[in-house]
Protein backbone atom coordinates (compact mmCIF):
# COMPACT_ATOMS: atom_id res chain seq x y z
CA UNK A 1 0.00 0.00 0.00
CA UNK A 2 2.71 2.58 1.23
CA UNK A 3 5.91 2.09 -0.58
CA UNK A 4 9.44 2.25 1.73
CA UNK A 5 9.84 5.81 0.80
CA UNK A 6 6.45 7.29 1.75
CA UNK A 7 6.66 5.56 4.92
CA UNK A 8 10.01 6.59 6.16
CA UNK A 9 8.82 10.26 5.16
CA UNK A 10 5.56 9.75 7.37
CA UNK A 11 7.53 8.29 10.17
CA UNK A 12 9.89 11.20 10.21
CA UNK A 13 7.07 13.64 9.78
CA UNK A 14 5.27 12.26 12.83
CA UNK A 15 8.70 12.13 14.93
CA UNK A 16 9.19 15.80 14.17
CA UNK A 17 5.55 16.78 15.22
CA UNK A 18 5.87 14.84 18.36
CA UNK A 19 9.20 16.36 19.24
CA UNK A 20 7.77 19.71 18.88
CA UNK A 21 4.66 19.25 20.92
CA UNK A 22 6.58 17.78 23.91
CA UNK A 23 8.74 21.06 23.82
CA UNK A 24 6.15 22.64 24.38
CA UNK A 25 5.56 23.53 27.86
CA UNK A 26 2.31 25.34 29.89
CA UNK A 27 4.30 28.42 31.61
CA UNK A 28 2.27 29.76 34.50
CA UNK A 29 1.23 33.29 34.72
CA UNK A 30 3.54 35.21 36.95
CA UNK A 31 3.92 39.23 36.99
CA UNK A 32 6.65 40.25 35.05
CA UNK A 33 9.53 42.86 35.97
CA UNK A 34 8.20 46.25 36.30
CA UNK A 35 8.04 48.47 33.17
CA UNK A 36 11.10 50.42 32.65
CA UNK A 37 10.61 54.19 32.96
CA UNK A 38 10.16 56.12 29.91
CA UNK A 39 14.02 57.11 28.51
CA UNK A 40 15.40 60.02 29.49
CA UNK A 41 14.59 62.76 27.02
CA UNK A 42 18.53 64.45 26.83
CA UNK A 43 17.56 68.00 25.10
CA UNK A 44 19.66 68.96 22.36
CA UNK A 45 22.79 71.45 22.68
CA UNK A 46 22.75 74.28 20.87
CA UNK A 47 25.94 76.40 20.38
CA UNK A 48 25.33 79.57 18.68
CA UNK A 49 27.21 83.14 18.38
CA UNK A 50 25.27 86.38 18.66
CA UNK A 51 25.82 89.21 16.76
CA UNK A 52 24.24 92.19 19.21
CA UNK A 53 25.28 95.07 16.15
CA UNK A 54 23.20 92.78 13.71
CA UNK A 55 20.28 91.37 16.11
CA UNK A 56 22.10 87.89 14.12
CA UNK A 57 22.55 84.10 15.64
CA UNK A 58 24.73 81.66 14.14
CA UNK A 59 24.43 78.27 15.16
CA UNK A 60 27.59 76.71 14.96
CA UNK A 61 27.02 73.03 14.40
CA UNK A 62 24.35 73.19 11.53
CA UNK A 63 26.54 76.19 10.02
CA UNK A 64 22.87 78.64 10.03
CA UNK A 65 22.04 82.00 10.75
CA UNK A 66 19.00 83.24 12.07
CA UNK A 67 18.37 87.17 11.49
CA UNK A 68 15.26 89.11 10.94
CA UNK A 69 14.01 89.97 7.75
CA UNK A 70 10.80 92.22 7.29
CA UNK A 71 9.76 91.28 10.77
CA UNK A 72 9.89 87.53 10.45
CA UNK A 73 12.59 85.35 11.48
CA UNK A 74 14.41 83.26 8.72
CA UNK A 75 17.51 80.78 8.80
CA UNK A 76 19.96 80.82 6.17
CA UNK A 77 23.25 79.12 5.50
CA UNK A 78 25.05 82.86 4.17
CA UNK A 79 23.67 86.30 5.16
CA UNK A 80 21.85 88.70 2.76
CA UNK A 81 24.26 91.30 1.36
CA UNK A 82 22.38 94.18 3.50
CA UNK A 83 23.72 92.36 6.82
CA UNK A 84 27.21 93.06 8.32
CA UNK A 85 28.31 91.46 10.94
CA UNK A 86 31.82 91.77 12.28
CA UNK A 87 33.64 88.25 12.85
CA UNK A 88 35.20 89.47 15.88
CA UNK A 89 32.19 91.03 18.01
CA UNK A 90 30.24 88.26 18.99
CA UNK A 91 28.94 86.23 22.50
CA UNK A 92 28.69 82.57 22.46
CA UNK A 93 25.61 81.39 23.85
CA UNK A 94 24.33 77.76 25.19
CA UNK A 95 20.66 77.20 24.63
CA UNK A 96 18.69 73.68 24.27
CA UNK A 97 16.76 74.65 21.58
CA UNK A 98 17.12 74.98 17.49
CA UNK A 99 15.42 78.47 17.75
CA UNK A 100 17.80 81.24 19.45
CA UNK A 101 15.34 83.88 17.86
CA UNK A 102 13.05 82.59 21.17
CA UNK A 103 15.04 84.30 23.89
CA UNK A 104 16.01 87.29 21.35
CA UNK A 105 14.08 90.08 23.75
CA UNK A 106 16.44 88.69 26.61
CA UNK A 107 19.75 88.66 24.62
CA UNK A 108 18.92 92.49 23.53
CA UNK A 109 18.93 93.30 26.51
CA UNK A 110 21.74 91.40 28.51
CA UNK A 111 23.78 92.42 25.20
CA UNK A 112 22.99 95.47 23.91
CA UNK A 113 24.72 96.62 20.45
CA UNK A 114 27.80 98.85 21.15
CA UNK A 115 29.25 97.15 23.35
CA UNK A 116 32.44 95.49 23.36
CA UNK A 117 31.80 91.86 25.20
CA UNK A 118 34.20 89.25 25.43
CA UNK A 119 33.80 86.02 24.09
CA UNK A 120 31.53 84.30 26.65
CA UNK A 121 31.57 80.12 26.80
CA UNK A 122 29.28 78.28 28.78
CA UNK A 123 25.51 79.16 29.20
CA UNK A 124 24.17 82.57 30.06
CA UNK A 125 20.90 81.56 32.07
CA UNK A 126 18.46 81.51 28.93
CA UNK A 127 17.78 77.80 28.68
Amino acid sequence: MFGDGQVKRTAAVLIALALLMSACVAVEERPGPHPLPPPHRCKARHIYYYYPSAFVYFDVNRRLYFFLSNGAWVAAPVLPPTIVIRPDRFVTIELDVDRPYIYFEKHRKKFPPGKKYRRHRGRHGMH
